[in-house]
């Protein structure tokens, strides 16, 4: 089986989506302090990594997806972390850890 099946392009699209998805978390499940903060900064790192991947969704293409995909894990990492430590509730924390883990699931996934 081959573990990179997710091509590039919906890649890009789903990053689309993900920066919007860490601000309905914070919405939906009213994430506030420490969670929210790292919800909030995901988000914007993630808007950023977007924009400058040299990928079909980026505009500036500063970076290649090998560096994007490094970043894009990192933040992964940060939102499990996060959501295990700072949530304020169990249910809570397993939400915001359960969205940084599709994170790091999306960059192992991705053919490129």
């Amino acid at each position: 089986m081959k573990l990179r099946f997710l091509p590039l392009r919906v890649h890009a699209w789903l990053d689309e989506t993900a920066w919007p998805a860490y601000l309905l978390v914070w919405w939906l499940f009213d994430v506030e302090g420490p969670a929210a903060t790292a919800l909030f900064a995901a988000a914007a790192v993630h808007f950023v990594n977007t924009r400058v991947t040299d990928y079909p969704q980026g505009q500036w293409k500063l970076w290649s997806f090998a560096t994007h995909r490094q970043i894009e894990f990192g933040e992964g990492l940060a939102v499990i972390a996060a959501g295990l430590l700072l949530g304020s509730t169990p249910f809570q924390g397993a939400v915001i850890a359960a969205t940084g883990a599709l994170q790091v699931i999306a960059g192992i996934v991705t053919d490129a």
